[in-house]
């Protein structure tokens, strides 16, 4: 409200319109909370209006009325509450009482004042909320007197317009008049009535937690016994799960009662903060117990089912459910006591974004940890993981870490984070499980006899139902220190560790009855002692050729000989087997890459060194154009590396922190823009705190003609202020102003400040006539008829006209054009006595020759500030 005047008239129009909760807009509730504001304030502008007719008596004008207009305005009647009286000038810097407006007031009547709030509107002081309850106790009488007699007045005039106009009482005034008067006397902080009603409400509340809880429990029980039968045989009964829901029936019923018996608004503000902070609580912990009870549904259908996922993901989803429920918790808590306080916290969200993601970046780290497990899925509860030096059985998945127990019986807890960037090795998804081993045979058991163990130890794999057939291996490995070692290389087909021990185990017992019966006996180590007498042991003679011809010559008649001479191999290059097992151990591809290979490498190590020096400089380019190829790639990823964390390092030091921020507030901002704003010479920060300006506001949502970061960039190329755009804005959808982007830009491309032009239309501007600062006169001088000169100066009171700003005549062109009406006006006058007596004229004059058309402004009103004869 403008004025004082205004703001009274208002009140009292809005409560004989019954509209209650409106007229309490006028009451200035500043000093109580937010629940208290919300609560009591229907009840105070309704106990303000019954007291002020109380302390005095409204003046009325236009005739006279038995019932006073202040309760009701009949149609037809001319009598009507003058509010001229009151104070009408807007620029009153001081807080206006009622004392001055009311006829015959008491002295109380001066605690009733009407001030400025924070921001600058007229609306009854706190100081005046503070003590309505008080003067309502203390003139109770008075009104109840007035109400009847009003109440007699109009059964006598067989009117019922008073009963019908005049506002309705609130739930609290009606419960205070069911009590006899002299219980509604303060005793100990409150009324009697109030400590009754309070006493109440103990038994009201615990009657209400015992039948919630009772009701509750029935339908959980039944619900749920439907849905899964287990789960009563389980948990007998869900009355634990509705406890937290009991409290807070509780605390309803005292949220309830509070919120209507009238406490006083500092109580109010104690009592309903508190109830509703142990509403929330209760509400929090309903909300757990419910998750829990959902949980452990899904957790027992995860068991009756094959799908694994649902064991990592009930969990997590159960976790986070609960964090989020705590985190509007606080806020919900948080806003009990300030309606701005939560919206001051997310806006140093934006502020402090870079010091908040520092300090919570590992704990953001490990959800986002959680989410990509849970996403990608490389392991599953109950699967065998090896995770860097820690391995074992995955147990859960949580919010922040996994649990792992190991096969010590010790439970291992790893951040998600670490597991999102380790490498996991899943034994537990194994399709088959590998045994490799070495059977030490004694050295005298003879080749056939190791020939046929073998191949029995194959057939017996192959007879196996639970080993892989398509690959394994049973053949002479090596000659040991003690024994002729025989590999064993076999894979199980098994779904977990202790059926590969159960077929382990019956494979090796097979292995030691075959050995009985081949008659192949199983190695030691031992150390035998050959004493020897007499003639010596007879070795057979070389030939008298060579001894490598000798040892090929014997070679060649054990192995036999190749069908063609050609097809032999190198000198040092590895003999073919004896015997080829029906199961090969590669590919034939691969076979022959690792014989490429072997005839490669080979003479590099060779013993011969006719034939190792040719091949070594055969194979040194080979290895050298190999070395130099890893080299290249290596050196091109090492520098594609680098490059790409030089690139995030710049983007973060020069544009992290605006795009978080935009992140932060819901903006959605592609990283790309930020650096290409860079390259257009548009300044960042100011584009990205526009957007944030516009959409914590609510303007300017529309993507095609709202308020875009291609539309804000337009107009900071082409010099436009953007913040005083934006802000503009804000201000015209505040004020209920239509005003667009295009619109404001325009303004404040034509040179106009667009922001100070809404805020002449809010708040209108007084332009002196003549202006002293641009006028060496202080008054305008005008002759009327009668020869006699007249000095005038005037106050012109003008607000922005936002549709004619742009080419619109300014302030000078207003002054230039009262002016002249004022000089006209006072000249058409007959005697310079009845501009003296009469100063009204001239303003209705004035005002009637429309000089405000084709110019920025809208004159509102022309007061005569000063009139003398000259």
């Amino acid at each position: 409200m403008l004025t004082p005047q205004a703001a009274l008239e208002a009140f009292v129009k809005r409560m004989q319109a019954n509209e209650k909760s409106s007229a309490a807009e006028l009451l200035d509730l500043s000093q109580l909370s937010a629940v208290a504001a919300d609560s009591r304030g229907a009840d105070l502008a309704y106990k303000l209006f019954r007291l002020i007719p109380a302390v005095g008596d409204p003046p009325t004008q236009g005739g006279e009325s038995e019932i006073n207009p202040w309760y009701l305005q009949k149609e037809g009647s001319s009598a009507k509450v003058d509010f001229e009286k009151a104070e009408s000038n807007p620029d009153y810097e001081q807080s206006w009482s009622l004392e001055n407006w009311l006829l015959y007031s008491a002295p109380e009547a001066e605690q009733i004042t009407i001030a400025r709030d924070g921001v600058g509107r007229w609306r009854f002081s706190a100081e005046t909320v503070a003590v309505i309850d008080p003067l309502y106790e203390q003139f109770e009488k008075r009104i109840d007197e007035l109400a009847e007699k009003r109440a007699e007045l109009t059964a006598a005039n067989g009117d019922t317009t008073a009963t019908e106009t005049e506002p309705t009482e609130t739930f609290g005034v009606w419960v205070r008049k069911q009590f006899p008067q002299s219980w509604r006397t303060t005793h100990f902080l409150l009324p009697t009535y109030q400590w009754l009603l309070l006493a109440a409400f103990i038994p009201l509340g615990w009657l209400a937690d015992w039948l919630t809880r009772r009701v509750m429990t029935w339908i959980g029980d039944m619900l749920l016994f439907r849905i899964d039968p287990d789960f009563v045989e389980e948990h007998k009964t869900t009355a634990g799960v509705w406890q937290p829901v009991g409290r807070l029936a509780n605390a309803a019923v005292w949220v309830f009662g509070a919120r209507f018996i009238e406490l006083s608004p500092t109580l109010t503000s104690i009592l309903l903060n508190g109830l509703v902070i142990v509403t929330i609580v209760a509400a929090v912990l309903a909300l757990f117990r419910v998750l829990d009870l959902v949980g452990d549904y899904f957790t027992r259908r995860a068991k009756r089912s094959s799908r694994q996922f649902d064991n990592l993901f009930i969990p997590l989803a159960n976790s986070t459910a609960k964090i989020a429920i705590g985190v509007v918790g606080v806020i919900a808590t948080i806003a009990t006591f300030s309606d701005e306080l939560p919206s001051t916290l997310l806006g140093g969200l934006g502020i402090g974004g870079i010091a908040i993601a520092l300090a919570s970046q590992e704990t953001l780290s490990n959800f986002v940890g959680s989410i990509t497990l849970l996403f990608d899925r490389p392991f599953e509860v109950g699967d065998y993981v090896k995770i860097d030096n820690v391995e074992g059985s995955i147990e859960s998945l949580g919010f922040r870490s996994t649990r792992i127990r190991t096969p010590l019986d010790s439970e291992v807890t790893l951040p998600n984070s670490k597991l999102a960037s380790s490498s996991i090795d899943n034994l537990g998804r194994r399709k088959y499980r590998r045994y490799l081993t070495w059977l030490g045979v004694e050295y005298s058991t003879t080749p056939e006899r190791i020939e046929a163990f073998c191949e029995g130890i194959r057939e017996l794999i192959r007879r196996h139902p639970h080993t892989r057939k398509d690959f394994y291996a049973a053949y002479l490995h090596n000659f040991g220190a003690n024994s002729l070692d025989i590999q064993l290389l076999v894979f199980f087909e098994v779904p977990d560790y202790a059926t590969e021990l159960r077929e382990r185990h019956r494979l090796l017992a097979d292995v030691l009855r075959l050995a009985a019966e081949l008659g192949v006996s199983f190695a030691f180590p031992t150390q035998t002692l050959y004493l020897q007498k007499g003639e010596k042991c007879e070795v057979p003679e070389l030939s008298d050729e060579t001894p490598d011809r000798s040892g090929a010559r014997t070679a060649a008649k054990i192995a036999g000989e190749l069908p063609n001479y050609q097809d032999r191999p190198g000198v040092n290059a590895a003999p073919e087997p004896l015997h080829s097992p029906p199961e090969r151990l590669q590919s034939p591809a691969a076979a022959n890459r690792t014989y490429r290979n072997r005839r490669v490498m080979t003479p590099l190590f060779a013993a011969n060194p006719l034939t190792a020096a040719p091949l070594a400089a055969q194979a040194a380019p080979l290895l050298a154009q190999g070395l130099a190829e890893n080299l290249f790639v290596q050196a091109v990823l090492v520098v594609v590396i680098i490059g790409a964390a030089l690139l995030l390092a710049f983007f973060l030091l020069n544009y992290g922190r605006v795009w978080l921020q935009a992140f932060m507030s819901n903006v959605p901002m592609n990283p790309f823009d930020l650096v290409f704003m860079s390259l257009r010479q548009v300044h960042a920060k100011t584009i990205v705190d526009a957007r944030i300006q516009a959409m914590q506001a609510g303007v300017g949502q529309d993507p095609t003609s709202g308020i875009t970061t291609k539309r804000l960039e337009a107009h900071y190329l082409a010099g436009g202020n953007v913040p005083r755009v934006i802000s503009a804005i804000i201000a015209a959808h505040r004020a209920d102003i239509d005003l667009d982007f295009d619109r404001a830009a325009a303004i404040d491309l034509a040179g106009r400040d667009v922001l100070d032009a809404v805020k002449t239309s809010v708040y209108p501007k007084v332009i002196d006539c003549p202006d002293p600062e641009k006028s060496p006169r202080s008054t305008l001088s005008a002759v009327a008829k009668n020869g006699v000169e007249v000095k005038v100066r005037a106050r012109v009171t003008v607000r922005t006209n936002l549709k004619q700003l742009i080419g619109g005549a300014t302030e000078e062109t207003i002054v230039a054009r009262v002016g002249e009406g004022i000089v006209s006006a006072i000249g058409s006058s007959e005697r310079h006595k009845d501009v003296l007596e009469n100063p009204d004229r001239i303003s209705k004059a004035v005002l009637a020759r429309r000089l405000d058309s084709q110019t920025a402004f809208e004159i509102v009103s022309i007061d005569i500030a000063d009139i003398d004869v000259g």
